[in-house]
């Protein structure tokens, strides 16, 4: 085992920073009469904190990527997604149950920044966002 002090550059624990990670999420549904249902999620969580890295060539190591602010320093923005469902119910005798769906993923839209570039060069350039409005239809059969 070697000593790697660049390992350990600002004592992040492997990059990762989850003491103030928070995520709250509220689920309902409402079954209706006539076999129809509504449900719903709506998911608030905070953004990721990290620092700033950059790339530095270390003698007998190659070039390691290493943290030059604490991890703490920078917050990925907060993200609040709200998804929801449609569902028709039949009863098939002999066959079992029939449900129809249509689902909506993201409804409010939410291009939150979900990733991008934490190295020197091009720093804080966008990498990923939330995937935009989906929508899904589809069925199940309880047989």
């Amino acid at each position: 085992y070697s000593y790697r002090p660049f390992d350990n550059i600002f004592g992040d624990e492997n990059g990762r920073e989850t003491s103030t990670v928070w995520n709250y999420k509220i689920i309902g549904r409402y079954q209706a009469p006539w076999g129809v249902g509504a449900s719903g999620s709506w998911r608030v969580q905070s953004g990721q904190q990290y620092g700033r890295t950059a790339s530095v060539n270390f003698p007998g190591e190659g070039t390691r990527v290493v943290r030059v602010e604490e991890i703490t320093a920078n917050r990925y923005p907060n993200i609040s997604i709200l998804d929801l469902r449609l569902d028709k119910s039949f009863t098939l005798p002999k066959y079992g149950k029939v449900t129809f769906q249509l689902d909506g993923f993201n409804m409010a839209n939410s291009g939150a920044i979900t990733a991008f570039r934490q190295t020197t060069v091009n720093y804080r350039e966008v990498t990923e966002t939330l995937a935009p409005r989906i929508f899904r239809v589809g069925f199940r059969w309880d047989f």
